[in-house]
Parts: C-alpha cells; sequence; structure tokens
C-alpha cells in the first residue's frame, strides 16, 4: 500500500521547472503539530572542497547560500545538520536561516541537528574525563602504537545519566550557538558504543531509559522541539517508543535515521558505528512501527555518476586510490560499497533506468532512479539528500514524481534480481534499446544463452560466434533504427522459463541511403538462473 503525503506544486518565478514538494506532518500533541518536506536538505559536504571530484572549489558563503535558497524555493523547509559537519556548515546553515527569514518572513524553517556523536580518539589523542567503558580502556592498551589510529571513537552515551546529560548538553550548546536558536528535531547521531579502527568494541550497551532519561532533563530538552535517532538497531528503537508512550515524563523519539540505498553495506558499514536498514525491511509496513524513517545517503555515500564509462569501474578505481593513500573515510566504503552484489545492482540500475525512459518517453538520470529507489519504499518517511549544485537539487525533488510509478516489482528487481513479469518487460525492452543505439556487442552477450536457437528470415544463429558474425553485418548496413513494440504477452512457464509472444515494428536506415521496415512477429524463450535472464529461443517471421 502507498502512504498518501501532502503535495504542493511550486510555481518559481525564477525561471525553473515546476515540481511538486511532498509534506509530512509529526505532532507533538494534537494542538502542536508542524509540516515537514519530505526532502531534507542534508548540509554535510555543501561547502567541502574536492567532494566531486579533484579541485571541486569549497564554496563561498554565497555559493552555499544560493544552493540553501534554491532549496527552499523548491519546497524544501526541513535541513539536516552537525556541528561536527564539513566547514562549521551549521554555523553557515544558522547565518543563512536568519538572512532567509528577514526575505522571506512567512517561510518555517526547521532544522535538525545531532548529537551524541563519540569522542573522535584520533583527533583528540587522549581519553576525554569522566567514565569509559573497561572493554574499550583494555582494547587501548593493547595497541602497539602510540598513537590511536583513525576511526577510534569513545561514546558520549556511556555512564551515568547525569554524566550522558553533561555531554550531550555540550554539544547542544554548540549547536544552540551556531543556529542562534533552538532546533527543531534533535537525533542522537551514534548509540552507545566504542570503536577503533572502525570496528565495534564488543560490550553492553547503555540502557535506552538511561539515555532518555539524560535527554528528558531540561538542559537538553528545553532546547528542541522532538527527538529522534541515528544509526540505532532496531530493537533499541522500538524499546524507546515503547518507554515513551509509558512514561510522560521522558522525551518521545519521532525520527530514526539508518542508512538505506540500493548499494547495501557489506559487514563493514561505510561510517564507524552506522547502522543500515534493508529493501526487505523497508518493504514492511509495520517495520519500526510508531517513528518516522529518514534515510541517509540514498546514493551510497560515494559519487559514481561523475566518473568516466565503465563508471562503476571507474569509481572503483577512484576509491582504491583514496583506499591505498590511507584515506579514514575510504578505508570503510571502498570494502562496504564495492561488492560484487551491487555491481550487479549497478548494472541492473542501469539497464533498468534506459528501458523505462525509453516505455515511458522519460529522461530519468541514473541519481534520480536511485533516490526514487529509496523513496519508492513504504517506511521511508522523509529522506536526507546531499545535492550540492541547484541543478542537483531540481533532479532529485523530481525523483519524488518518479517514486510514485516504481512498483514492488520495480523494487524487487533492483535490488535483488528477482524476476517477474515486469522484469521480464524490462528485459524486452532492453534488447531493443540495444539494436537502438548500435551498442557493442559485449552488451548482447550476457543477455543470450550458451546455446542458443536463433532464427531470423536471411539467418540461423546457433552460438554466440554466430551472433558477433551477424550483428556485425548488421552494424556494417544499417546506420540507425527503431524498435516500436506493439503487443507483448508474457507467460511464465515455471521459475526458470518465461516465454514471451511479440509484434515488433523495425524501422532503419541504411548507410547505402535506403529505408526499410518490417513488422516482425517473435517467440522467445528466456530462461532465469542465478546470473540472471537469457535468451534460449528466438524465432523471428514476418507478422500477419
Amino acid at each position: 500500500m502507498r502512504r498518501s503525503f501532502c503535495v504542493i506544486a511550486l510555481f518559481s518565478v525564477l525561471s525553473i521547472p515546476s515540481f511538486a514538494m511532498e509534506y509530512v506532518e509529526i505532532c507533538k500533541s494534537n494542538q502542536d503539530c508542524k509540516q515537514f518536506s519530505r526532502l531534507v536538505m542534508g548540509t554535510d559536504h555543501l561547502i567541502q572542497g574536492d567532494w566531486v571530484g579533484p579541485h571541486w572549489p569549497e564554496y563561498s558563503d554565497e555559493m552555499a547560500f544560493e544552493v540553501l535558497d534554491h532549496a527552499a524555493d523548491l519546497g524544501i523547509n526541513f535541513f539536516d545538520t552537525s556541528p561536527i559537519y564539513v566547514g562549521s556548515v551549521e554555523y553557515k546553515l544558522g547565518q543563512w536561516r536568519a538572512q532567509r527569514r528577514e526575505t522571506h518572513p512567512n517561510e518555517n524553517h526547521h532544522i535538525l541537528s545531532k548529537g551524541g556523536f563519540p569522542f573522535d580518539l584520533f583527533w583528540m589523542q587522549s581519553l576525554p574525563e569522566g567514565s569509559h567503558s573497561s572493554e574499550l580502556i583494555s582494547s587501548l592498551d593493547t595497541l602497539n602504537s602510540t598513537q590511536f589510529p583513525a576511526g577510534t571513537y569513545a561514546s558520549r552515551l556511556y555512564g551515568s545519566e547525569d554524566l550522558i546529560a553533561e555531554r550531550v548538553a555540550e554539544e547542544m550548546g554548540h549547536t544552540t550557538n551556531n543556529l542562534d536558536g533552538d532546533v527543531t528535531i534533535y537525533l542522537m547521531h551514534r548509540d552507545d558504543g566504542d570503536a577503533i579502527g572502525f570496528n565495534p568494541v564488543v560490550r553492553e550497551t547503555t540502557p535506552v531509559k538511561t539515555i532518555m532519561s539524560a535527554l528528558s532533563k531540561e538542559s537538553i530538552s528545553s532546547k528542541a522541539w522532538m527527538f529522534g535517532w541515528s544509526n540505532w538497531l532496531t530493537p533499541r528503537i522500538d524499546e524507546s517508543v515503547v518507554l515513551s508512550k509509558a512514561n510522560a515524563d521522558l522525551i518521545r523519539p519521532v525520527i530514526n535515521s539508518p542508512y538505506f540505498s540500493l548499494f547495501e553495506m557489506s559487514d563493514r558499514s561505510i561510517h564507524a558505528l552506522g547502522v543500515q536498514v534493508t529493501h526487505q525491511e523497508m518493504m514492511d509496513e509495520d517495520f519500526q512501527k510508531g517513528i518516522k524513517i529518514m534515510p541517509y545517503s540514498p546514493l551510497g555515500g560515494f559519487s559514481i555518476l561523475d566518473k568516466p564509462e565503465p563508471k562503476w569501474d571507474n569509481a572503483k578505481l577512484a576509491a582504491k586510490e583514496k583506499y591505498d593513500n590511507g584515506d579514514p573515510y575510504w578505508q570503510n566504503v571502498y570494502h562496504s560499497i564495492f561488492t560484487e552484489a551491487n555491481k550487479q545492482r549497478w548494472n541492473r540500475l542501469v539497464e533498468f533506468s534506459e528501458t523505462f525512459n525509453k516505455m515511458h518517453s522519460t529522461n530519468y538520470s541514473l541519481d534520480q532512479m536511485m533516490n526514487a529507489y529509496v523513496l519508492a519504499h513504504p517506511r521511508t518517511d522523509l529522506l536526507a539528500i546531499g545535492p550540492i549544485t541547484k541543478e542537483q537539487l531540481n533532479r532529485t525533488v523530481e525523483s519524488l514524481s518518479l517514486s510514485q510509478s516504481l512498483t514492488p516489482e520495480d523494487l524487487e528487481f533492483l535490488y535483488s534480481g528477482q524476476m517477474n513479469d515486469s522484469a521480464v518487460e524490462v528485459f524486452v525492452f532492453h534488447w531493443f534499446s540495444l539494436f537502438d543505439r548500435n551498442a557493442p556487442v559485449t552488451e548482447f552477450l550476457p543477455k543470450l544463452s550458451d546455446e542458443v536457437d536463433m532464427k531470423f528470415p536471411e539467418a540461423t544463429l546457433e552460438s554466440h560466434e554466430d551472433f558477433k558474425d551477424w550483428y556485425a553485418g548488421v552494424l556494417e548496413t544499417v546506420e540507425t533504427a527503431s524498435h516500436d513494440i506493439q503487443d507483448l504477452e508474457i507467460s511464465k512457464v515455471s521459475e526458470a522459463l518465461y516465454q514471451i509472444d511479440l509484434v515488433v515494428l523495425w524501422k532503419a536506415k541504411n548507410f547505402d541511403g535506403t529505408n526499410v521496415e518490417f513488422r516482425a512477429q517473435q517467440h522467445w524463450e528466456v530462461q532465469v538462473g542465478s546470473d540472471g535472464p537469457k535468451i534460449k529461443k528466438y524465432l523471428v517471421s514476418e507478422a500477419q
């Protein structure tokens, strides 16, 4: 079932396309409700130099404010930040908010910030005052170095209720000073946990109620409208919801922000102590019931779309170079994201997007499809996004409407490759799109069985080599071509076999200047195995 969102169409006077923003209502009480844009403007990398690639400039305040203004013009009223984000961006967001209020006094801007982030011992090189877990201290003592390695953290949420409150209140003080005002929603950036070299230290965690009681103290609870979690495990989130309902004196968590992307993390998180949710969980409408879910990093936490073809391979090479140079962030991301399963998801994404655009006469980009994939899941209430240009913002907002066109079967195919009628239809359309753009033969061969039976009016093909020779002749003869599928019937014979009958109108312009048109009746048999669908039989005759 698809949930309903409040949708408002925006027609800007700034010569930009029309967009429809969606809004989610969150209530503290029946008399105290606020409307939040479903897209949450992230600021982590907004002003960071070299983020997109080498020589990408660090944004000036003027450049950053221009992007933030554009987000607000598009209807985004919810902004995600943190005092630890790059370039003092939380402070600059506060400056922008004050400036925007003067020029747009009728707008409401909601700020989500975060505390509870563990102490970064790599930068501090010493344990801060207060209690720390014996497991962390013991692990640090065994290090064969006088320097704490990157990815070494000591929890702020360990210890007594008073100590936790003191530590978080210090962070909250930085945030309210940066923003020159209170925050709307305040998340604990991590749960209680320590890490050494990005690896979690195994120990018992502070009880959820202790953390909630600490956050409920006046020094913290008075500074934010509502609270929530980020990178918390489901059992502790569910427990927090139950506790808040049973005790009115405790803060009520309203948002959880986990990692969620088509690119699923391996056993290693892209961030120390990071937590992801899965495709199967986000398809379950009862998952983490009682709290809004705001995933982050829908594009996988790294840039692939700016790379030359083959994009996946070149993105992996760029990541490996950073990994080899010791970049702390890429020590995690490289092993977390560049898995064989994610490579297959990337390949399906490329194929699906190309075919979707052909079927619907659209021109959606791969980043739009990845954002739409996350937005289309029933449990995605909000989405933290990270565009850093106005053009990227436009594309991201357009992902909202795209997400409404994706079916549960589409999502399952993109994630797992599981075949269904919708996925078979994509397979068929993509096959013809390869011909329409004169794709290299290497893109066809993975779609053919090793022992294939292909019969055309002019040729019979029984192997990959036969197809290579036949297709080489096509490329030598045909300059441009188009295939218009006029009738398509898909029959599932078994889990491993589909039969497909279709009529396709083929039009071609040959290099010799002649034009050819042929209406073909086709019958296919497609085998489905662990390596995806493959054409076993392909019979072509003239349609009657």
